[in-house]
């Protein structure tokens, strides 16, 4: 009997065929999986890498800032006091370069920011012509020692007001007029130009404005020009085109140049010289971006402030020259070679003392609060950072009094505003000037002297008029509370709840009166009273330390010593010994 076909050989075969189809499908699919997975993994390592490398370079760039500090700070000085021409000369040169460094690594760290989401643009309204003005005169003198034909042409606009950033337009000039420049030979021409949308000249931007005009900004040299294969490079990082005058350039300036282009939704490009040899780099940009609205004027720029008022500035004011040399300074820097500098150039106008981080200099501010005028502080260092010791300065009782000035290498913006959000009366960026340094702590001295001043004159005209006593009802609510607090200080289980009973109030009403009042909780100034007590028990006698938490109303001697070092800086027993054996000298 002869098979059915679909059991026949030649059937067998196909289905053997098509099964061999089957597992060769599957095994390119699994291979193609795999290798799929391969290369992903190899990405992302390759990703990782790339951002720990990168990462290492912000690393070092940021730490770079810490010793050009000691570089010009000390050559703005030189400067000043040396009069020689030939040593001034060598002193330009160094500070030209160490600008260039500087500059250099804040381009670095912008770009940084940007990849990252972080580098929020500050619009104003501004008005163009006078702004990049002011950029073209910075390379006026470059020009004529280079012997370099040098124009700004604006087509007659007397005016033009746009809403954009001021600092980074002037940062996308700079680094065109700075490119231009360096690959430009001698006898050249470098033109900067301002073009207007049609009929837009002598304007300003306001609502009614056309949303699509734009303005232009062209960047034009004779120099050596940049190969259309090249030309699609030339804003990538870390790319350098070759040039015949040997120049290797970083390959950052005209990547953050295109980076900052796009935040304000322009365009950037580089075309052949129109008018013969060289290249042309042209920006277009929005007047007014569409979702921008309500934004200030941006205020002149004015260089060198100190220089410009010198004579009609007098940093020291007559408060603060008498007490010059005896204000307590507490410096906190882990750089030695810095903490040495300041120390050396503070040390005529304050009595310094140096710690190497936070924590060192916490427990010497609150042991001695009144021995602490002035904290200059870094942020970034080990054990307790500059943060960190400005906010508990600010937040306990004895110390929120001391003026805090920070001063790091983080420059930004945000960075400042984080400063200061956590208490800092003053904010200074690596590298600075000694000079705005000094000046500034000797301000933050002098306002303090004079608030100081004030209270006590105060004081001491009180005491010479005859008093009239007449209470006001906030001064009768503190006694009640402080009767209250007073007759069951010894009661650990006093409450807030029972406070504001015995006074008469509702404790929401109770809690805010009191931070009006006391700029502290009602929880937080309960134990304030609670220790300032026990403070003046263990000043009057030797006596038992567990005795004293019960009788102030602590629950257990281990809360007791812990809130009594966060408030004076040592434990009971040290202020038992240290207050006894002052009695008895």
């Amino acid at each position: 009997i002869h098979p059915a076909w679909y059991a026949s050989w030649w059937a067998q075969i196909i289905y053997f065929l098509l099964f061999a189809l089957l597992c060769y499908l599957a095994y390119l699919y699994v291979h193609r999986q795999v290798r799929a997975r391969k290369i992903l993994a190899r990405h992302r390592q390759q990703q990782e890498i790339n951002e720990a490398r990168i990462q290492f370079f912000m690393n070092i760039s940021h730490e770079i800032r810490t010793p050009m500090t000691l570089i010009l700070a000390p050559l703005e000085r030189l400067i000043r006091t040396d009069k020689d021409e030939e040593r001034q000369h060598n002193y330009n040169l160094i500070k030209q370069n160490s600008n260039r460094i500087l500059r250099l690594i804040n381009q670095m760290m912008d770009v940084r920011k940007i990849e990252q989401g972080k580098y929020q643009l500050d619009y104003h309204k501004v008005e163009l012509v006078s702004l990049l003005q002011n950029i073209f005169e910075v390379f006026s003198g470059k020009a004529q020692g280079h012997n370099i034909e040098y124009a700004f042409e604006h087509d007659d606009i007397s005016s033009l007001t746009a809403i954009v950033d001021p600092e980074n337009v002037d940062k996308m000039v700079m680094n065109l007029l700075s490119n231009a420049f360096k690959f430009t030979p001698d006898g050249g021409k470098v033109t900067l130009q301002l073009t207007a949308p049609q009929g837009a000249s002598a304007v300003s931007v306001e609502g009614e404005e056309n949303l699509t005009d734009k303005f232009v900004i062209k960047v034009t040299d004779t120099g050596c020009g940049i190969s259309d294969g090249e030309k699609k490079k030339v804003f990538d990082r870390f790319y350098s085109a070759s040039h015949k005058n040997g120049y290797i350039g970083t390959g950052i300036g005209l990547n953050l140049t295109s980076m900052l282009v796009r935040l304000h939704k322009g365009s950037i490009k580089v075309v052949d010289n129109p008018e013969g040899k060289g290249s042309q780099f042209v920006i277009e940009c929005p007047l007014r971006p569409a979702d921008i609205s309500n934004v200030p004027v941006a205020e002149p720029i004015v260089e060198n402030v100190a220089e410009t008022h010198k004579d009609e500035m007098t940093p020291f004011a007559t408060i603060a020259d008498a007490k010059r040399g005896e204000g307590h300074l507490i410096l906190v820097e882990d750089d030695a070679s810095i903490r040495e500098y300041v120390s050396s150039e503070l040390s005529r106008d304050f009595k310094v003392h140096e710690f190497i981080d936070g924590q060192k200099a916490w427990d010497y501010i609150v042991a001695h609060p009144n021995e602490s005028d002035l904290i200059i502080s870094d942020i970034m260092m080990p054990v307790m950072d500059g943060l960190t010791l400005c906010q508990k300065v600010k937040s306990n009782f004895n110390t929120n009094h001391i003026p805090i000035l920070l001063m790091t290498a983080l420059g930004s913006d945000a960075d400042r505003i984080v400063g200061i959000t956590n208490g800092a009366d003053a904010y200074i960026s690596k590298p600075f000037n000694i000079d705005v340094l000094q000046s500034t702590a000797l301000g933050l001295l002098r306002n303090r002297l004079l608030l100081k001043g004030r209270f006590k004159g105060e004081k001491v005209q009180q005491e010479e008029t005859e008093q009239i006593e007449i209470e006001s009802p906030d001064e009768q609510f503190l006694k009640r509370v402080m009767k209250v607090i007073n007759d069951n200080i010894d009661n650990d289980e006093l409450s807030v709840e029972m406070i504001a009973d015995k006074v008469g109030i509702s404790r929401v009403h109770f809690y805010r009166k009191m931070k009006d009042l006391t700029g502290q909780g009602p929880r937080e100034y309960m134990k304030y009273v609670r220790l300032k007590e026990a403070a003046r028990l263990l000043s009057k006698k030797k006596m038992d330390i567990t005795g004293v938490s019960i009788a102030c109303g602590f629950k257990t001697v281990s809360s007791f010593s812990t809130s009594f070092k966060a408030l004076y800086g040592i434990t009971p027993t040290e202020w038992m010994k240290k207050n006894i054996g002052e009695g008895n000298e």
